[in-house]
């Protein structure tokens, strides 16, 4: 795999919390009447109308001919997540995210971040307790290269291997912290995110899915999946770049693109947008 590289970025440009972003090669995305898988890991309270937002997606993705293998919380174990993104021409994730850079721990932990928020077991409802009931299963799970030494939740409930989805598989991230960019910012007086901190957050996120092989990658905050995902599937002689330009309030102005310093041809694109019903319109 691409060697995880720290190179400075842009500096001392301060942007709200990145609400939508990319990271992307020029490939051509996947046709229609492939398959989709979607996946809703537990979030406490906002699982329900996660699981309805993702009912969306899956409309989408029948009306467009895809097949679709869907698994919700409280199902959403990483033996069934596995299952279900087997062979995937398309994954779209709702769930907790947790990302690198962010406030809790100065040191990024491949095991735990850059993943999917799961089910430990199909037992425990919809309780989203990290040390608990839920479970960060992170890069290094996707990639399949847990170790002895990572974490304990890690090594019981994400074991087995990586993910296999279909080469040139695109992933697009729903509601999602940090896989935007954006990160937790609950309060007014909390710091707004940083360009640096977000371009950060989106090449790190991104980072498994691209050394897995995926055309592009998508996160976005704006409620507007299905749409994304109905791109992916009836354009597929459209760039990820002409998808990401129809994205919800898409602005060239605000597009902020660097190189991917860990994938060699790949790029993070952020741009500025502000949400007005999400974490004070940041």
């Amino acid at each position: 795999m691409p060697v995880r590289l720290r190179a400075a970025l842009s500096a001392g440009i301060i942007v709200a919390a990145s609400i939508l972003a990319t990271a992307t090669t020029a490939s051509p995305v996947a046709a229609a009447g492939e398959k989709v898988a979607i996946i809703v890991g537990p979030v406490a309270g906002m699982t329900d109308g996660y699981r309805n937002a993702a009912d969306g997606v899956a409309n989408a993705a029948a009306a467009a001919g895809a097949t679709v293998a869907a698994v919700y919380s409280p199902n959403a174990t990483w033996a069934n997540v596995q299952a279900a993104v087997n062979g995937a021409n398309v994954i779209v994730y709702f769930g907790h995210g947790n990302g690198f850079p962010n406030p809790y721990n100065g040191t990024e932990n491949p095991d735990r971040v850059n993943g999917w928020g799961l089910n430990r077991t199909t037992t425990n409802g919809d309780g989203d307790n990290w040390s608990t009931t839920m479970v960060y299963c992170g890069e290094k799970a996707l990639l399949g290269t847990l170790t002895a030494s990572d974490g304990a939740a890690q090594r019981t409930y994400c074991a087995g291997g990586g993910i296999s989805p279909a080469p040139g598989f695109t992933m697009i991230y729903a509601q999602a912290h940090y896989t935007g960019g954006w990160g937790e910012r609950y309060s007014p007086s909390d710091p707004l995110t940083t360009l640096d901190q977000a371009q950060q957050r989106v090449r790190n996120y991104s980072y498994p899915m691209l050394a897995l092989g995926a055309r592009g990658y998508f996160a976005t905050g704006l409620g507007d999946a299905a749409q994304i995902l109905t791109r992916v599937l009836t354009q597929p002689s459209s760039t990820m770049g002409d998808i990401f330009f129809q994205g919800g309030g898409f602005n060239s102005s605000a597009l902020m693109p660097i190189p991917h310093a860990d994938i060699p041809g790949a790029e993070v694109w952020v741009q500025e947008t502000v949400a007005g019903s999400m974490h004070f319109g940041q």
